[in-house]
């Protein structure tokens, strides 16, 4: 572990191709970080009153539902719940897209948060046959399973746009959205990407219902970065905001308030993703790719950041867990329901790049404009 440069930071190690350091060792992402959030005071007092105008326009609308909550049975989803109908009382639809990897205990957390919360509640899930061809296509093809996934998450939430909803609430924010920061492992639900990676398959047709509009989903991602670019709020039919740009992501705080009032309980072990059981072999997926990397690599830089964790307990986590590069136990059940050979499954996941010939040129290519503007 010696011998791997890291920024001098958080733990992000420089092999990470979006990884650059200044003349003092801190990685691009550190001082982004400060820049937006430490300096700017981005989570305020201030934040909270625009969070409640944006509430308080969407009730004025006076749709069927004010609010639609993505909910995973984790924690954040759970905490946006929790703050949009027990906190303010807006009228929220929840939806839960079944990867056929759900745990049964998100599924519990799932319908105490939905029966406490009083809100409507829809369950989707792509018949499972289907979903685990969609994991081995997209492994062979891109070396990473999770993009289809994704896909159907954004699926679920623009099926419910038939409801005219006007606020869709997500359990993240730009703070806390640590993968979305290094692109080479970024995996998002564009469907120009879903389509790009299925084009010529025999999936294509009978997974239409995932396939999405990609030239409306690239409108709404179009009009919001150009609004942010422009310092303008957006203001579009749909609005998509993440729970942690308005509220303080302190943890502590949250886990108190889902267990008091949402009947959310905590799994043993890791709490972080404890809605997919195949998480695991994402994150092994992703050490593939980049040996010094460990499944808390990430995460870990993100808790430095936020002053949870200091970067010498980081490295010693780092240290313990490059001792251990074993194959999570998931793997071999998940590679035997998607009928793959261990060999192959390896050959498909050691490169990076071929996650990037797949995706859309035109959009990336208006997010690094702006991503550039925002620095200045």
């Amino acid at each position: 572990m010696a011998d791997i440069i890291r920024c001098t930071r958080c733990i992000l190690p420089v092999s990470l191709p979006s990884v650059r350091l200044d003349d003092n060792g801190v990685c691009n992402h550190c001082t982004t970080y400060e820049r937006r959030f430490i300096a700017a005071q981005t989570v305020s007092t201030d934040r909270i009153s625009i969070f409640e105008e944006l509430l308080n326009n969407a009730k004025k609308r006076h749709r069927t539902y004010d609010c639609l909550i993505p909910l995973s049975g984790g924690k954040d989803s759970t905490y946006s719940l929790y703050v949009c109908a027990k906190l303010y009382g807006m009228r929220c639809l929840a939806v839960t897209f079944d990867n056929g990897y759900l745990s049964e205990h998100a599924l519990t957390n799932i319908n105490h948060a939905v029966n406490i919360s009083g809100a409507d509640h829809i369950h989707y899930k792509v018949n499972r046959p289907t979903m685990l061809k969609l994991y081995k296509t997209f492994l062979e093809h891109c070396g990473s399973f999770c993009p289809a996934c994704m896909r159907g998450i954004g699926s679920a939430i623009e099926s419910a746009k038939k409801y005219d909803i006007p606020l869709i609430i997500s359990g993240t924010g730009a703070r806390v959205a640590y993968l979305a920061m290094i692109p080479e492992l970024y995996q998002g639900g564009d469907p120009r990407f879903f389509k790009n990676v299925l084009k010529g398959s025999e999936l294509v047709t009978s997974v239409d219902q995932l396939s999405g509009s990609d030239s409306l989903y690239n409108f709404e991602k179009l009009m919001g970065i150009a609004l942010r670019t422009l310092g303008l709020p957006i203001k579009t039919k749909h609005q998509q905001i993440g729970i942690y740009d308005y509220f303080e992501p302190d943890l502590i705080n949250v886990y108190e308030i889902i267990q008091k009032e949402m009947g959310w309980t905590k799994p043993d072990g890791n709490a972080e993703h404890m809605d997919c059981l195949v998480q695991s072999v994402a994150n092994y997926i992703q050490t593939l790719k980049f040996p010094e990397l460990t499944p808390k690599t990430i995460y870990n830089s993100g808790q430095v950041r936020f002053g949870r964790m200091s970067r010498e307990a980081a490295l010693e986590v780092e240290d313990d867990n490059l001792r251990n590069t074993d194959a999570p136990a998931m793997l071999d059940t998940f590679l035997r329901e998607i009928n793959m050979d261990k060999k192959v499954f390896y050959n498909s996941t050691n490169d990076w790049r071929k996650l990037d010939s797949y995706r859309n040129k035109k959009l990336d290519s208006i997010r690094r404009i702006y991503r550039k503007i925002a620095r200045n």
